[in-house]
């Protein structure tokens, strides 16, 4: 039972549409890639990250939740992958947001990759029901990852913070019975690997 509670505290506190917005307050207010930004931009790109990433997909969310039976006949699974596609559309417009901002391009990567993310997430979901709570830590593994391969900075401690948080995300979602293991490693291997190959690329 008590197992249980702290499985549900950490998938809600660590959901997928605030991971977005933990993996920017990680860069802004660790002096990485931020250190001669002053506070007012700081908090102008956590605004954009919250409101694009959250607050809007989330509303779109409740907003279907009222209109079950008309999502429904959109086709099996359109429950999620209805929200999991405007998220990546909304993900789309806070990287450009951010891109028209006098900021490091990391900021601008870690959305526009993310989106990538997201989309694999999306095209999954029509058939198998993948872990989006393992997809959203796996995608901040792997843009930090990236991160701390090409930069001259030491992110090996942040890295492992982020590997120590995809296991107690993981194991809370096998806890409450939301996901079998192959569909939380999957959901891992579609955030890392499409995040790390698009900073590669880009």
């Amino acid at each position: 039972m008590i197992l249980r509670t702290v499985a549900r505290v950490i998938s809600t506190v660590f959901h997928p549409l605030l991971i977005p917005t933990w993996g920017f307050a990680m860069l802004l207010w660790s002096g990485i890639y931020s250190a001669s930004l002053h506070s007012g931009m700081r908090w102008e790109i956590m605004r954009t990250v919250f409101l694009t990433t959250c607050v809007f997909p989330a509303a779109l969310m409740r907003i279907i939740e009222l209109f079950p039976e008309s999502v429904a006949k959109l086709g099996t699974n359109m429950e999620r992958v209805v929200p999991l596609l405007a998220t990546a559309l909304f993900y789309i417009i806070g990287a450009n947001c951010i891109g028209n901002m006098p900021v490091h391009r990391v900021f601008r990567i870690l959305l526009s990759s993310a989106s990538f993310t997201v989309i694999i997430l999306c095209l999954v979901s029509f058939s198998w029901k993948i872990s989006v709570h393992a997809g959203g830590i796996g995608g901040m593994l792997g843009i930090v990852l990236a991160l701390a391969l090409h930069s001259v900075l030491n992110l090996w401690a942040p890295v492992s913070c982020i590997i120590l948080l995809c296991g107690l995300i993981g194991t809370s979602r096998l806890l409450l019975e939301k996901h079998t293991v192959a569909q939380v490693f999957a959901g891992y291997l579609a955030g890392i690997v499409p995040q790390f190959i698009y900073y590669m690329i880009f």
